[in-house]
């Protein structure tokens, strides 16, 4: 277990390549400046789908309206997936320090009746439900996401309605 651990931290953080990793933080903090300065670059992505006096804001919802972001997701999974595949990412025991044990996987057995309950139990909630109140609470999520206001709780309302 112990070794697995050390071989996943050598790998995911990049810690052995180089000799002393917190001599002067220099490794850290280099690896810090890379992130913020691809976060910026993205946010910057977001904020020119935007306008107005919240640009980031408006271009997030723009962003999302306009599938762009689903597309992203999608595209960084596909890419990370490949990365996998090629072996140019480590994932310690997937496709690199596997086990030496041929461990046999217990494979979820999917029960049919599950699903005949949880169709019956979600069509029990939605006939309880009022479909003004959901209504009303989707268009107030939406009114606070175009303005100021916080969506926390307007989310909530709107989970108790769904």
């Amino acid at each position: 277990m112990s070794l697995a651990t050390q071989l996943i931290l050598s790998h995911e953080s990049g810690v052995t390549n180089t000799v002393d990793p917190m001599a002067g933080s220099y490794f850290i903090e280099s690896m810090t400046n890379d992130i913020e300065e691809a976060a910026w670059e993205y946010i910057s992505k977001i904020e020119a789908f935007g306008e107005g006096l919240y640009p980031l804001k408006s271009g997030m919802l723009q962003a999302i309206d306009t599938g762009y972001i689903e597309l992203e997701i999608a595209r960084s999974a596909y890419e990370y997936q490949l990365k996998i595949e090629s072996g140019d990412q480590v994932v310690v025991g997937l496709n690199q320090y596997q086990s030496a044990s041929n461990q046999k996987l217990e494979l979820f057995e999917f029960d049919p009746e599950e699903e005949e309950w949880q169709k019956g139990r979600l069509a029990e909630i939605r006939g309880r439900r009022s479909p003004a109140d959901v209504k009303s609470a989707i268009s107030s999520l939406k009114q606070a996401a175009l303005g100021t206001r916080t969506l926390c709780l307007r989310y909530w309302k709107l989970l108790e309605h769904w």
